[in-house]
């Protein structure tokens, strides 16, 4: 069953900004490959996504624990920055439309900090905010069925563009509250999860960020959403930070900036999304905007530096990231 919303002009509006910025990234412009860039907003990701629930260690604390240096705060604090950096670090083989993936996510995220991560809550549960009741959660017998409902809408409605299909997820899932905590988390990187699958720049766009510096908006949206019966002010919330976020990678990168041959093959090898054998085709869609001809300069590049090794010929060429 698809979900109530309705594509309004603010909708339409904030969707077409949207994807004229990503269009703005084609060719050499790819944002996930300027490694500075990438760590910075790496560190507002995790530090905001967790911060927005209550977490107190500061940004140049999460760029500490990300280095492996020593920080001094409380343990459970330091296990909810270092889950969410494992978590995020899991995107690239985590599919966005498969429960059981949420389920795992869910599981490295709260692993130590719950006594069952990665299952459904049993017992009923409240969103509290300024001590008060801001949402009743379904009763914990109906969220299995109600979480399966919703992925067989993911994955089964083609018309809904991925954009508007992952602001809607995010409402839809933080309505079931599906675990007994780490919701919040689990909706804001579960949406991050489908805005990559939607375009690769999104592996380095801090939405995070501005959810975080709009906290409050953020609630009112959820709640408003709630009291409208539909997702519609909850989407356009969302898109509005999406936007944002791509207005602040644009600032930031700079006008006209060009990403080399190496800043590729690095931004590959980290990311490392195969855990296997790839082909030509399989790096092309890892950046979403080079061409073929690149692509093959790229590996042949890469096989000639020992980065990747080569099998095959033509048709049936495969590559490997060495050890």
């Amino acid at each position: 069953m698809k979900p109530p919303f309705t594509i309004n002009p603010n909708v339409y509006r904030l969707s077409a900004e949207i994807m004229t910025k990503i269009g703005e990234f084609k060719g050499q412009k790819i944002v996930d490959v300027d490694p500075h860039l990438r760590k910075i907003n790496q560190v507002r990701t995790i530090y905001s996504t967790c911060a927005i629930e209550g977490n107190m260690l500061s940004e140049n604390e999460v760029t500490a624990l990300i280095e492996n240096k020593r920080v001094v705060a409380p343990k459970r604090q330091i296990k909810e920055i270092r889950n969410a950096l494992t978590m995020y670090a899991e995107k690239s083989h985590l599919k966005y439309d498969q429960e059981k993936d949420l389920l795992f996510a869910h599981k490295i995220l709260m692993q130590g900090l719950l006594d069952k991560p990665g299952e459904y809550r049993n017992a009923k549960v409240a969103v509290v905010k300024d001590n008060e009741i801001v949402h009743l959660a379904p009763p914990p017998a109906r969220v299995g069925r109600l979480m399966q409902d919703l992925f067989l809408w993911v994955q089964g409605d083609q018309d809904t563009h991925l954009l508007i299909k992952s602001a809607v997820f995010h409402f839809e899932y933080e309505l079931i509250h599906p675990f007994e905590d780490g919701n919040g988390r689990i909706g804001r990187f579960w949406q991050h999860l489908m805005l990559v699958a939607l375009h690769p720049i999104f592996r380095s766009v801090p939405v995070e960020n501005i959810v975080h510096q709009n906290q409050q908006e953020y609630y009112a949206a959820l709640k408003a959403g709630q009291k409208e019966g539909e997702a519609t002010p909850f989407l356009e919330f969302s898109l509005f930070t999406i936007l944002k976020a791509l207005e602040l990678v644009d600032d930031e990168m700079g006008k006209g900036s060009r990403v080399t041959v190496e800043q590729r093959l690095q931004s590959f090898v980290e990311a490392n999304p195969t855990r296997g054998m790839f082909s030509r085709k399989d790096y092309i869609q890892f950046f979403g905007s080079i061409s073929p001809v690149v692509a093959s300069r790229d590996l042949a590049e890469g096989v000639k530096k020992g980065i990747f090794q080569k099998s095959g010929d033509k048709n049936t060429t495969k590559y490997k990231i060495a050890k």
